[in-house]
């Protein structure tokens, strides 16, 4: 019989590994033979530029030690080796601090069998046993278990090894055979338990992806951390030496419909935190509230300094996390020779976009070399443009957003001067840099970016708009000079990596702090009601 579809399949090995190296890591010592880690290097390197990698075909003497921040990666393993544990004494005896990752053998894989099982309750006990040695080992040699997880599963071809012969086994005999590889994470030192819950909104234009999914994907790469994501509310039950973040993202709390259900969290020993990266005004009930969104949970984290400081008249426990990439988007599938591409894409800014059209459509006129605007979500903005040269894409995932943004040249990013737009985070500044899309921007929000006009094209006055379109289509020069500059920006500045330890910082602090954040959270409570 074939593997049942309720059998989640494991981890891809490229996958896994990645969950078992911590995003911030300053260096990176990978061991082994195989041509996987070459990959793996490269792949970890678009997350974590910065980090130091070193290759070693075998473990060798000279190995430089780990430090606080470092990981050692040994691949292809075999834990039943009898040079095992001595492989980990000396290990644990070299390094005082830092995290060891083995990608060991599974020998209950289905290909790494002699004989096939005919007998699941043998082979799961197998398994446990093998399971159970590993463990007593890793303590045995101090070191503290931090992470396992299955690895390298290879599509279908557990079941077509299973139809060959007529056994049944158990979902868990198949997990076990279908596994090539378990990955162990280490650490020298205990690390803090922490489980993140996130209760997120449908997705709308990417905003879960990079508030939350994104950013608790990085964090959960940290010894000590997990995290959970969902769309319903649902309570971990209490674990000695485990603490529990409850993040709330974008919710609108009212006194009908939310206190009951904020006390259960508070009840249950929840910290408990609002996500929010916006003025509240377009939602009306959040005042009417007497913005309990923000008053009636221990603490708020935000976008920007200036929405923080609006934020901190309501809970004065506020974080600002400014919006950074997961990854250094990788653009080597752009092609040289097409036409510079000018990119518009955004929900809710007819109005600031009105004011720089008349002048934008009357530059393209000047434009003697070749052009497209590609637009995407607003339909308003493509019939607008006086140019056959375009193309529309309607409201669509963020995984095709970033899609059209790969071939984007330039980025035009227009916002008006008001007290909301003045509270909007950088988000589509630092993406269309990340891809190497010159900005082509308004000062309000995005000046603070690049204040000397390094790579982008600050544009204070509406007209400015499409003379610095006509000058960047024009002069390719100085269009590729910029477009490599807003990269390296990205690069050394603006990824999630480079953030994780202040975010974790952050975090550490309300949770040492959670017995007087709650009497704080009483008083304001009170006040409210």
């Amino acid at each position: 019989m074939t593997s049942p579809p309720n059998v989640q399949p494991a981890p891809s090995r490229l996958s896994a590994a990645l969950q078992t190296i911590p995003k911030n890591a300053e260096r990176l010592i990978l061991v082994g033979q195989s041509p996987f880690l070459e990959t793996l290097g490269k792949l970890y390197a678009g997350y974590n530029p910065g980090c130091k990698q070193n290759r070693f075909d075998r473990l060798a003497a000279d190995l430089p030690e780990l430090g606080d921040d470092g990981v050692l990666f040994l691949s292809g393993i075999r834990t039943d080796h009898p040079e095992f544990k001595n492989l980990l004494n000396s290990i644990r005896q070299a390094n005082r601090s830092g995290s060891l990752v083995i990608e060991c053998l599974n020998p209950f894989y289905f290909r790494h069998l002699k004989y096939r099982p005919y007998d699941p309750d043998a082979l799961e006990s197998g398994f446990r046993t093998f399971l159970r040695r590993n463990d007593s080992l890793i303590s045995e040699t101090g070191w503290h278990k931090d992470r396992q997880l299955r690895s390298g599963q290879q599509g279908d071809a557990l079941a077509r090894w299973l139809k060959e012969e007529g056994e049944v086994f158990s979902e868990a005999a198949l997990k076990i055979l279908d596994s090539p590889l378990i990955a162990y994470r280490l650490t020298c030192q205990r690390a803090r338990r922490i489980s993140f819950q996130a209760q997120v909104l449908k997705p709308v234009g990417g905003v879960n992806d990079v508030r939350i999914l994104e950013p608790l994907s990085a964090l959960s790469s940290l010894p000590g951390i997990n995290a959970q994501v969902s769309r319903q509310e649902s309570l971990l039950p209490a674990k000695v030496g485990l603490e529990r973040i409850m993040i709330l993202h974008r919710p609108i709390l009212t006194f009908a419909g939310s206190l009951a259900g904020l006390q259960k969290m508070r009840e249950a020993g929840y910290l408990i935190v609002t996500e929010f990266d916006d003025h509240p005004s377009p939602w009306p009930a959040i005042e009417e509230n007497r913005y309990l969104t923000f008053a009636g949970v221990h603490a708020v984290q935000t976008t920007t300094p200036v929405l923080a400081d609006y934020l901190k008249g309501h809970n004065p426990e506020v974080g600002v996390f400014p919006n950074q990439l997961n990854k250094l988007p990788d653009i080597n599938s752009r092609k040289p020779a097409a036409p510079v591409t000018i990119f518009f894409g955004a929900l809710n800014r007819q109005q600031d976009w009105q004011p720089i059209i008349k002048d934008l459509n009357q530059a393209l006129k000047s434009i003697r070399k070749p052009y497209r605007f590609d637009v995407v979500f607003d339909h308003d903005f493509y019939e607008a443009l006086e140019t056959d040269q375009k193309s529309f894409t309607p409201q669509c995932p963020y995984a095709v957003y970033k899609s059209r943004l790969q071939s984007a040249d330039i980025a035009l990013m227009p916002l008006l001067d008001t007290e909301f737009n003045r509270m909007k985070s950088d988000l589509k500044f630092v993406e269309a840099a990340g891809f190497g899309a010159v900005p082509v921007a308004s000062p309000v929000v995005y000046q603070g970016c690049d204040p000397e006009g390094e790579f982008s094209m600050m544009c204070p006055a509406p007209a400015d708009f499409g003379k610095a379109v006509a000058h960047l289509v024009s002069h390719p020069e100085d269009l590729k000079a910029r477009q490599h500059k807003a990269r390296a920006y990205v690069k050394e500045k603006r990824l999630l990596s480079q953030h994780l330890s202040s975010r974790m910082d952050w975090y550490h602090s309300l949770l040492d702090r959670k017995d007087e954040l709650d009497r704080a959270l009483d008083e304001r409570l009170k006040a409210l009601l």
